[in-house]
């Protein structure tokens, strides 16, 4: 029996093979929405809770493709960013959180993420909230604005900033603690922490942190939480002290 596939319909074949390969490498408008996610029939076929966080990863040639702005949106977008509370701090749940999903590797190579992240950081207003929110919708902003700060204060991030940059987003963090400290109802000392510790990320980055109680310094740095409200105005004040030097 003779094939039916001739010489002409395999060449157009890898033409229109190699035109969506270049398609997609040039695509900037390229997103991931995270297709397979609980409510799709492709979800429901996943039969272990390892298997269904894996199906929430990029494939490589998308991930390759994605611009640095679809990759943060990918990141914050992310549907498992609440697992940071099975952890038993910030800093250990982020950590979970970031081996789980290879968006964040990847963000993590990419030097104009950092930048982004800033931009983003600076067009939130921690006070903006809206009198129809539930309690519940209130909660999910704060827990957005954590994330990114928490993303904020890694090494890696910080590296990839001018010293300009660097400077505008310590004085951001110093305006956006101020903002949540006037909402107390709203915002608890664990809403405060995330804020202070992009402060005392770039202080330590920067030697300027020797004035601080340096047992506390570690504590808030390497967990992501202290239950000391006088000493995160403490590393705030340095802050400011630091951009005015």
């Amino acid at each position: 029996m003779k094939s039916l596939i001739y010489p002409r319909t395999i060449s157009i074949v890898i033409l229109f093979v190699i035109y969506d390969c270049l398609s997609l490498s040039q695509n900037s408008k390229l997103t991931w929405d995270f297709p397979i996610r609980p409510g799709t029939p492709e979800w429901a076929l996943l039969d272990s809770y390892e298997s269904k966080l894996a199906a929430y990863n990029i494939p490589e040639n998308i991930l390759d493709s994605l611009s640095t702005n679809a990759l943060v949106d990918a990141c914050f977008s992310y549907p498992e960013w609440r697992l940071i509370d099975t952890r038993n701090s910030y800093c250990d749940g982020l950590r979970y959180v970031l081996s789980l999903f290879n968006g964040f590797n990847k963000l993590f190579e990419k030097k104009d993420g950092a930048s982004i992240l800033v931009s983003r950081y600076k067009n939130i207003d921690p006070t903006e909230i809206k009198k129809d929110w539930s309690m519940e919708e209130i909660g999910e902003n704060g827990f957005k604005i954590v994330y990114l700060e928490l993303l904020l204060s890694q090494p890696i991030i910080l590296s990839y900033l001018t010293l300009d940059q660097e400077n505008d987003l310590l004085l951001e963090a110093i305006e956006k603690y101020n903002s949540k400290k006037s909402l107390p109802n709203i915002y608890s000392l664990y809403g405060l922490c995330p804020t202070v510790m992009i402060c005392a990320t770039i202080l330590e980055r920067n030697n300027f942190s020797k004035e601080l109680d340096q047992s506390k310094l570690i504590f808030l740095t390497h967990f992501g939480l202290i239950n000391d409200l006088k000493f995160l105005d403490e590393v705030v004040l340095q802050s400011e002290l630091y951009l005015n030097k």
